[in-house]
């Protein structure tokens, strides 16, 4: 085991910032704390460091209960949104002074610097100081200061938030690569959908200080459990519908776009009102078949405006009762629908996912 958190909960006062939270972290998974501002991440993440103390519920690491362990007895590095560093030190120096503080010989300390400054490719930089360095290079620093003391479990908040878009992407590159060379359990705290998708092993979505869903980055993408991740995690279209008959776990729908079949593993009643999700790039455009497959539906939109991107083109389409549905098509040589006009569409079954029409947690929006 890795880490696991135990209904644990954090109060201040009459405010609850985390609800509950009961979540397995694999040992050596990099694992992503996703959520918008004030979801409950950050605090979960000091409750993990020893930082914050636990209103109730346990906290384990490799089994060992560290709820009410001091945080310089858990082992763990830590870096944080500004990196923290000692400006009037060297790379070096940042990194050695981590290391006097263990009961090191000089022979253990040389060695783990120079295995720090390794991982992280900071040699030609271990004799400047932190004001000579660009951003990704000091997030290097704060990176490599973490992982000189060895630590069982390595937590990151909000690491890139700081960087451009060219840095971030970099660091990104290079956290991969220290999380596959070292092994070692990271938990990522981030608001960045992209951030967590591309780089996660595993990933728990939060929101008002309860876990929504907990997967791998592709489960919630495609099989997202409720409204909220579904516009969460990417985009997708939000549409009502109503369970007119159900068999086992197939489900026929009335919506806005038509009758549809809908396989669930979820559980839902005849008559109920749900929410149906469809990603912008399952909506293809066609010409009207007669012979439509059994597992596609086809329904007929009408065209409003374009925004053409290079790679893809966002078409924004309606429904009869003018409801926005949004369409994303890749390198395609179809010329754009002219506004105003019919357009048909073909979604395949497989791609309509069945959501609840409000969940436990979520606030309706």
């Amino acid at each position: 085991m890795g880490v696991f958190f135990q209904n644990v909960c954090k109060a201040y006062g009459k405010f609850q910032a985390v609800k509950d939270l009961t979540i397995q972290i694999p040992k050596g998974s990099l694992h992503f704390l996703l959520g918008p501002s004030g979801c409950g991440k950050t605090t979960t993440l000091r409750l993990l460091a020893g930082l914050e103390t636990t209103t109730s519920g346990k906290i384990f690491i490799d089994n060992l209960e560290v709820t009410h362990l001091p945080a310089a007895k858990r082992n763990i590095g830590m870096v944080f949104q500004n990196y923290a560093l000692w400006p009037h030190m060297t790379v070096k120096k940042n990194i050695s002074y981590v290391l006097d503080l263990q009961k090191l010989t000089e022979k253990e300390k040389i060695d783990r610097l120079e295995e720090a400054l390794s991982i992280t490719h900071l040699h030609a930089f271990q004799d400047r100081l932190p004001g000579q360095l660009s951003g990704g290079q000091q997030q290097r620093v704060a990176l490599a200061r973490a992982l000189a003391i060895r630590p069982k479990l390595l937590l990151l908040d909000e690491p890139l938030c700081n960087l451009d878009t060219q840095l971030r992407l970099e660091m990104r590159e290079n956290i991969l690569r220290i999380h596959e060379k070292t092994k070692i359990t990271t938990l990522y705290v981030t608001h960045d959908q992209k951030e967590a998708l591309s780089m996660g092993t595993s990933i728990t979505v939060m929101h008002e200080g309860s876990e929504i869903q907990t997967g791998s980055p592709r489960d919630l993408y495609l099989r997202p459990r409720t409204p909220f991740l579904a516009n969460f995690i990417g985009e997708t279209n939000l549409l009502p519908g109503k369970i007119i008959q159900k068999k086992d776990h197939t489900f026929s729908l009335e919506t806005e776009i038509g009758h549809l079949t809908v396989s669930s593993t979820e559980e839902f009643q005849l008559h109920q009102k749900v929410n149906i999700s469809i990603r912008p790039e399952c909506i293809k455009l066609v010409e009207r078949e007669k012979n439509l497959e059994p597992s596609s539906h086809q329904f007929t939109l009408q065209s409003g405006s374009s925004t053409y991107q290079g790679e893809c083109e966002i078409l924004q389409l309606y429904t009869h009762s003018r409801r926005k549905i949004k369409c994303l098509t890749f390198n395609t040589d179809t010329p754009t629908p002219k506004v105003g006009g019919s357009i048909e569409c073909i979604v395949q079954n497989k791609d309509i996912v069945l959501l609840p029409e409000t969940f436990a947690g979520e606030t309706r929006s």
